[in-house]
């Protein structure tokens, strides 16, 4: 496995791994509507709690910007055009997603793994850093949320992280830029951060998404799951 920089990838987290059963991954066909992925993940966190399996979503959106718990639709929007808006009860402010960005939602039982909110987002990062370093792509960590590339002057953000948790079960996640079209950054502030850029996996290697989603799964199947 390639390293990357001093604040990058140096190893998947095992704090959030657990001995269970194979942690199933389903990917939605298509471009899945936001509010629909909304729901199915709701009906999972239920399930969750009602002592059902985890499970980890994968998909794909048709072009939406959502909008987190500390978001602010009068600054951070500006000109949404004929893209809709969603307010969305995860953490962080205002993203873009569509055909291109793997979205990935893990429904998960914390209490099962520490029942520590911070530990489990840097683990959500480690695990976009290792997809990154498994193409050659120097992925980093600042103090600010998601996954970056590029120095601090020139610092741009590969990855969005915005969760939500309901009686310690997981809920949202990340979002990957992989092709996806990154013009509709434009129309907003991303994450709030007016000073920082948005890039994209394709910018630095020639990937698919279908090849980043293979990675993806193992990453993930690695990270959150240790059979018993």
């Amino acid at each position: 496995m390639q390293r990357v920089a001093e604040t990058g990838y140096k190893g998947f987290n095992r704090f959030m791994q657990v001995k269970s059963d194979f942690i199933p991954i389903e990917r939605w066909a298509g471009l899945t509507p936001y509010p629909e992925a909304v729901r199915l993940m709701e009906a999972a966190v239920a399930d969750v709690l009602a002592g059902g399996t985890e499970r980890i979503f994968i998909c794909e959106h048709p072009p939406v910007f959502t909008v987190g718990s500390s978001g602010d639709t009068k600054t951070d929007i500006l000109d949404a055009g004929d893209i809709p808006v969603v307010e969305t009860g995860r953490g962080g402010k205002i993203t873009a997603h569509g055909p291109g960005q793997l979205v990935v939602y893990p429904i998960l039982d914390l209490s099962r793994r520490g029942k520590d909110l911070r530990a489990y987002v840097r683990t959500l990062q480690e695990s976009v850093l290792e997809v990154l370093a498994d193409f050659g792509i120097d992925g980093r960590l600042t103090d600010d949320v998601g996954v970056w590339v590029g120095d601090d002057a020139s610092s741009q953000k590969i990855a969005a992280v915005g969760v939500r948790v309901r009686r310690w079960v997981s809920y949202h996640g990340f979002a990957l830029n992989v092709t996806n079209d990154l013009d509709v950054y434009k129309r907003i502030i991303p994450c709030g951060l007016a000073d920082k850029g948005v890039t994209r996996m394709a910018d630095f290697s020639n990937v698919s998404v279908g090849d980043v989603e293979a990675v993806l799964r193992r990453v993930l199947s690695q990270t959150f799951s240790l059979e018993s």
